[in-house]
């Protein structure tokens, strides 16, 4: 009967918080994770150039045309529409995508077993170390690359290539050149980022795991938003990427 019915007592004893004892325990734990994943700070503005400098480095190089020019086309028109159209120099970001699918399984399953079972296994700060070499070789290709990409632009050597309502001055060198810098970023993924994000995950308490990870991505993000406003420093006049010719 609802009339007769009265409220059940509250029977859940409250849950006690934690102890003084364990909230110092949890800072000191915090206070030591910190500087370890500030040093990753670096290394996202590194791997955040791939969507950034390397892409506007990309846009002058030569492009090729999906559909090359062909004799064959019955329509000079449908020719030449075809024949304008290039690949998306975003598209080489897939070489990252494709490199981390097939390398994370391998060394998962092959070589991480291996150097388990001859004592070799390097820890996860070793890992991180080693992720932070590939991305800094990453960028020591791409500079190579743009020396010799401004050697043509200083001669004059230039090719126009008009990329959607824009038209860009690029030198002769082909966008494949690019390839190896987008492969070895893609490994210093699998050596800093991912060991990077189980070493902040298992090594923060369990009442803290949410907010280490929170700590983790911010700091990607940081790292992201220094990536940024380095491209913009770099676009002011006399800047590496400022050119009054192009967009």
């Amino acid at each position: 009967d609802p009339q007769g019915t009265q409220p059940l007592p509250n029977q859940r004893s409250p849950q006690p918080g934690p102890s003084p004892q364990e909230d110092m325990a949890n800072f000191q734990v915090l206070v030591k994770l910190l500087p370890v994943m500030v040093t990753l700070v670096p290394y996202w503005m590194v791997y955040f150039q791939m969507q950034s400098t390397y892409v506007l480095q990309g846009l002058h190089l030569r492009i090729p045309n999906i559909f090359p020019d062909n004799p064959a086309n019955s329509s000079a028109a449908l020719g030449a529409q075809l024949g304008g159209y290039k690949i998306p120099e975003a598209w080489l970001l897939l070489a990252n995508v494709v490199v981390v699918l097939i390398l994370v399984p391998v060394k998962d399953h092959l070589l991480d077993p291996l150097l388990l079972r001859c004592k070799l296994l390097p820890s996860a700060l070793q890992k991180m170390a080693l992720g932070m070499f590939f991305g800094f070789a990453s960028v020591l290709v791409a500079g190579g690359l743009e020396m010799e990409r401004l050697q043509y632009i200083h001669h004059n050597q230039t090719v126009s290539q008009q990329i959607g309502k824009d038209m860009y001055y690029a030198a002769p060198l082909s966008i494949w050149w690019q390839i190896p810098q987008y492969l070895l970023i893609g490994i210093s993924e699998i050596f800093a980022s991912i060991p990077g994000l189980e070493f902040a995950y298992s090594e923060a308490p369990r009442s803290m795991q949410g907010a280490i990870m929170g700590i983790f991505f911010c700091l990607s993000g940081v790292g992201s938003l220094l990536g940024s406003s380095l491209v913009a420093l770099l676009s002011l006049p006399r800047g590496w990427l400022y050119c009054p010719r192009d967009f």
